[in-house]
């Protein structure tokens, strides 16, 4: 991965969302400040098996200049004219959910 990075032939232009300075964050050209588990709504999967998943509810809205990567994405997306298609009119609250759904319907049809 290192010699991939540091090639300029081979990658042009690197952008990392971190909320630390990682190795990748080291060859970043533009880094972005990343949120925490407690800014942002999310799910955890079982580390082995299991018929669950673990909902993260947001405790507080970022903090500083720390945005979630999904809305950062969503803005790319605007900006390309394709956030209708990227987000499907949907939150991360709402992808969250719908997952949520869509397990508890494979776990107990």
């Amino acid at each position: 991965t290192r010699k991939l990075l540091e090639d300029e032939w081979k990658v042009e232009f690197i952008v990392v969302s971190d909320l630390f300075m990682t190795p990748s964050a080291k060859f970043a050209d533009i880094l972005l400040p990343g949120t925490t588990l407690f800014e942002r709504y999310d799910i955890g999967l079982p580390w082995g098996n299991g018929d669950y998943v673990i909902f993260g509810d947001k405790a507080i809205d970022p903090l500083y200049e720390c945005r979630d990567e999904y809305d950062v994405f969503a803005e790319v997306a605007d900006k390309l004219g394709l956030k209708e298609k990227f987000t499907e009119g949907k939150t991360t609250l709402d992808l969250d959910k719908d997952s949520i759904e869509r397990t508890r319907k494979e776990i107990d049809p």
